[in-house]
């Protein structure tokens, strides 16, 4: 965003939109699962850990478990700048391996947390991103208010305070004090000027970091939203521009409190589909039936074969629904975008993937097997625009070009990033893929 000058650099930091990544971390994760991994008791996930074998179980979950398919310097590099951050406290994935915190979606990373926080770090003190602000939200699972041992089960205060201690050395000075320079009255230039580019947010805030004021609470400041229903398109499209709808009026009043406003635009596996993976997996017949009860749940009209099996399959679905009303609100007067989105299957040019084959996955046969939809440069566009609607009250650029013609300048550029990547709709119902649903019409926008 710092090629927008002073669109970007007179907004508060509240005001920017942040294109940003759900489990960030997923990509490099092992074939271990975790202590303490989500959705499974803290005792089951123990056994589990120490005794389920690898080469039998473990790939399989990882695939239900990965979300991305690039590294957090790629995902940087792509243009996002939100990170969804999961961390546990577990036992490394090597038998033997001592207890530290690990990245998490029921299986844990391969590097321990701090080795990805500190590349996000690096990347940050490097050239490419000099001027550039992002944020960071630590969860065990996405859940703002958990606290406790509900959040970071069997953990004592000492040791989450400890690493929260080692989060803030490898952050140094970036580090923006939240009490000092809240985001809803700093500007961004401040924060640049001042040297803190990292917006942390923390869920259990408390025990975690001991009631440090520079991060925030994520219970207090954070409005974590997943609008819609993946089952249900029909609804899920209609809830999510009623959504996009409100945000104009939603974010002044998010900003007078100090509220982040969050959307998931990912999903998560359904049960019925995690069992019919499985299924599809390991027994060796009967699998037409399975897919025809697994299609069946997602509820998609005339789809009756097609059955995720990994969740990167699922989300690239659930990516080719959201780039709809996305596309809607960027084009449509009246709507907006909140703070942050965080979504899956991320590509390296800041498109999400749409299309058939699973990102980390090499390409298919099929004509949309690499479909993408211009992510980041959508969102960008869309803040650039809506900045440059109140462009009598920003000063010129110190240049001296005008900022009608930086947002002229931006925003041509933009438009050829979007071109590139265009929303792109098909009749595929064996891939799940619907053209002219859930609304009947034209492309939206178009």
């Amino acid at each position: 965003m710092r090629d927008l000058g002073p669109l970007v650099g007179n907004a508060r930091v509240l005001d920017l939109v942040f294109p940003g990544t759900h489990d960030t971390l997923t990509a490099d994760l092992s074939d271990r699962i975790a202590d303490n991994a989500n959705d499974i008791s803290p005792r089951l996930a123990k056994i589990l850990h120490d005794l389920a074998p690898q080469e039998l179980i473990g790939s399989f979950i990882r695939d239900q478990a990965t979300s991305q398919a690039l590294y957090v310097t790629e995902l940087l590099q792509a243009g996002t700048r939100f990170f969804d951050f999961r961390i546990t406290y577990t036992k490394g994935p090597h038998l033997g391996e001592p207890y530290d915190w690990y990245g998490l979606h029921f299986v844990e990373t391969k590097a321990k947390a701090l080795t990805y926080l500190k590349t996000i770090i690096d990347w940050l003190n490097s050239p490419e991103g000099v001027d550039e602000i992002v944020v960071v939200w630590f969860s065990r699972h996405g859940d703002t208010c958990e606290t406790g041992t509900n959040q970071y089960p069997g953990v004592s205060v000492a040791e989450k305070q400890a690493f929260w201690a080692s989060i803030k050395s490898v952050i140094g000075p970036l580090l923006i004090n939240a009490s000092d320079m809240p985001p809803n009255a700093t500007s961004v230039d401040t924060c640049r000027d001042a040297g803190q580019r990292v917006l942390v947010y923390t869920s259990d805030w408390k025990e975690f970091t001991g009631s440090d004021p520079a991060p925030l609470n994520a219970c207090r400041h954070i409005a974590n939203l997943h609008n819609g229903d993946f089952l249900n398109e029909t609804i899920g499209y209609r809830e999510q521009l009623d959504a996009y709808r409100g945000y104009a009026e939603q974010r002044q009043i998010d900003a007078a409190t100090n509220i982040f406003s969050l959307v998931r635009l990912a999903v998560s596996s359904p049960d019925f589909q995690i069992e019919a993976a499985a299924k599809l997996r390991y027994i060796p017949f009967g699998h037409a039936e399975v897919r025809a009860k697994c299609a069946s749940g997602f509820n998609l009209p005339n789809v009756t074969e097609w059955c995720p099996e990994t969740l990167l399959d699922l989300t690239q679905l659930a990516n080719y629904y959201s780039q709809l009303t996305l596309e809607i609100a960027h084009n449509s007067p009246g709507y907006a975008f909140p703070n942050a989105f965080y979504v899956d299957a991320v590509t390296s040019t800041g498109s999400i993937r749409t299309g058939t084959t699973p990102l980390n996955q090499p390409p298919g046969p099929q004509p949309h097997a690499l479909s993408e939809y211009a992510y980041v440069a959508t969102v960008v566009d869309w803040f650039r625009a809506w900045r440059c609607s109140t462009a009598s009250a920003l000063p010129d650029v110190s240049s001296g070009q005008s900022i009608a013609d930086l947002c002229a300048s931006a925003g041509a550029a933009l438009a050829t990033l979007r071109a590139a990547a265009p929303i792109q709709t098909w009749s595929d119902p064996a891939s799940g893929r619907l053209d002219g649903w859930p609304a009947p019409g034209r492309l939206p926008g178009h």
